[in-house]
């Protein structure tokens, strides 16, 4: 698979969103490619994400990325604003 974007400044985006430790959660509401995503993926073992986009073409791509992390990642292929307002409360 050939990945086009890589995430930049990924020391300042970590530095600046740092996740609670333990078992987290995170809505990646522009996922891409899967860049950031993996970023966090990789950095914290107990994070799960979910992972929106509307582009299902690129979404393939986030999820093939991704497919390492198993289970933590979970692609949802929707409007993320149509997606949050239908989304429980966490």
């Amino acid at each position: 698979m050939e990945v086009v974007h890589y995430p930049v400044m990924h020391r300042e985006v970590l530095e600046n969103l740092p996740i609670p430790e333990g078992d987290s959660l995170l809505i990646d509401c522009t996922t891409g490619e899967g860049g950031h995503t993996s970023l966090f993926l990789s950095s914290y073992p107990s994070l799960t994400v979910i992972g929106i986009d509307r582009d299902s073409v690129i979404q393939k791509k986030a999820i093939e990325r991704l497919s390492g992390f198993g289970g933590r990642f979970h692609p949802v292929n929707a409007w993320f604003d149509d997606y949050l307002s239908e989304a429980p409360s966490v």
